[in-house]
């Protein structure tokens, strides 16, 4: 197995994990849109989204990957409001 070939396959495992994972989150943003229905509380959140930014911004080790995370955090955000959005009754 070549560099392309053994780089290739750690992509496809790892995107499986993202799959998972990116499931597991918006099963979690389900409980969460519920809740706000519940209490009346809107979906955008910008205290807690500007915190959540600084907090898992502190996760990334590498310096040339925070801002490129960050953009990758925030488009995620933006998927859970969007379907909050869309299954808000």
């Amino acid at each position: 197995m070549n560099d392309l070939e053994y780089a290739r396959k750690i992509i496809d495992e790892t995107d499986k994990e993202l799959v998972s994972l990116f499931e597991k989150r918006m099963n979690a943003v389900q409980i969460i849109l519920r809740y706000k229905q519940e209490h009346g509380l809107p979906v955008y959140d910008p205290e807690r989204e500007k915190n959540n930014l600084e907090q898992r911004s502190k996760l990334i080790e590498s310096e040339d990957l925070k801002p490129y995370f960050l953009k990758f955090y925030q488009s995620l955000m933006d998927i859970s409001k969007t379907w909050q959005e869309d299954h808000m009754e």
